[in-house]
This record gives structure tokens, C-alpha cells and sequence, in this order.
């Protein structure tokens, strides 16, 4: 039994067979049973025990305490491996690629159906009419247009022209003159008025806010 080892079994499997040679030899005394234990023992496992404030005294408390130590010591390394290997899955997972794929655009068939510009009742108006959804023309339908149709090519549905707005005259001579005309004759009237109802005048205008 002082041949027994734990090398790199677990403490529970250590112990379990620890405890066969235990009934085989007869000895039941702590004393010769935890020396024995503690030489079974790896030196790590070994050094937290002794560390302890209050090492066990008895072989069940060292049976105890060594399976307790140990499986924890498991736990942990477990625990961290598996946050080891998440980590690198995500840097595994953000790696760009070194030319990433450019965006390429649908393109529009010329010789599909224009419906979805046409109102709903536009597009019953063009059923009554016989009239093609795309050239908008009649004797044929949309499905003839494109390679192999019988029908004409599709042509722009609507056009819209802007309104261009009205040419600036380069000179007002006629609309100079006029304004020119009407202000000598305003000064005329009110240089004719006594100073009475130039008073009014001037103060009906402030009234109107002019």
C-alpha cells in the first residue's frame, strides 16, 4: 500500500483503490493509514491541504478533503478551457476576409411587366382598353415583348417636361417711364396741398402703416 500512487488519476480513483489495499492489509489506525495516504498523494494536492488552517486528522477527513480539493481543481481547469476555446471560436468567427465582396445591384428586365406603376385603376383601364402593360400600345401583350415577342419594343410609359420659366427683359423702358410719370404727378398734387392736409395725409398714412 506505500507503493500506491495517484500520479494522474483522480483523487476519488486514487482513493477507491486506496481503500481495497486499506482491507487488505488489516490496518484500521489513522495515524499509518493518512501516512500512508499523504505519500499516494501528488505534491500539489498535498501542499493545499497541509496549507490549511486546520488539516484533517482522521483518513475519512483526508479522503474527504482530497476528492473535495481535487474535483474543484477539474472544475476550474474545465471551465477554462472552454472559455479558452469560445474565445478563440470568436476570433475565428471576426476574421475578415481579405477582399470582401462588392455589392452588385439587381438589374430590371426592359421587357417586364410595368404594373407596379400603374394605379390600380390605371391597370384595369389598360385591361379594358386591350392596352400593353409596357408600351402601352394595343394588339398585344406585355409576355410578347422581348427576345422572340411579336410586340414592339418597350418605350418610356410618361414624360415629363419642366415648365421654363418666363425670359427676363434686359431693359424696362416703357415701364420706367410710366413709373417716372406717375411719381412727378403724386409730387405735383401734394405739392398743391396746404400744409393742413399734408399733416393728415401724412399722419393717414402712418395709420395704415405705410
Amino acid at each position: 500500500m506505500e507503493t500506491e500512487t495517484m500520479s494522474s488519476q483522480m483523487a476519488n480513483e486514487y482513493i477507491k483503490r486506496f481503500k481495497i489495499y486499506m482491507a487488505e492489509s488489516k490496518v484500521t489506525q489513522d495515524r499509518p493509514l493518512v501516512e500512508w495516504f499523504m505519500k499516494g498523494l501528488n505534491t500539489p494536492l498535498l501542499d493545499r491541504i497541509l496549507n490549511f488552517e486546520n488539516p484533517p486528522t482522521t483518513i475519512q477527513g483526508w479522503y474527504t478533503t482530497a476528492s473535495k480539493i481535487d474535483n474543484q481543481w477539474r472544475r476550474g481547469r474545465a471551465i477554462a478551457n472552454r472559455l479558452k476555446e469560445g474565445n478563440d471560436t470568436k476570433r475565428r468567427g471576426l476574421r475578415l476576409p481579405n477582399h470582401p465582396p462588392q455589392y452588385t445591384p439587381p438589374t430590371r428586365d426592359p421587357y417586364m411587366m410595368d404594373m407596379d406603376r400603374l394605379s390600380v385603376q390605371e391597370q384595369a383601364d389598360y385591361m379594358k382598353k386591350g392596352l400593353c402593360f409596357v408600351c402601352h400600345l394595343p394588339g398585344h401583350r406585355a409576355n410578347d415583348h422581348g427576345p422572340g415577342g411579336s410586340g414592339p419594343p418597350p418605350v418610356p410609359r410618361r414624360q415629363y417636361a419642366l415648365p421654363q420659366p418666363p425670359p427676363i427683359p434686359t431693359s424696362y423702358p416703357a415701364a420706367l417711364k410710366k413709373a417716372n410719370g406717375a411719381y412727378a404727378h403724386i409730387k405735383t398734387i401734394y405739392g398743391n396741398l396746404s400744409e393742413e392736409k399734408k399733416r393728415k395725409l401724412m399722419d393717414s398714412l402712418e395709420e395704415s402703416g405705410l
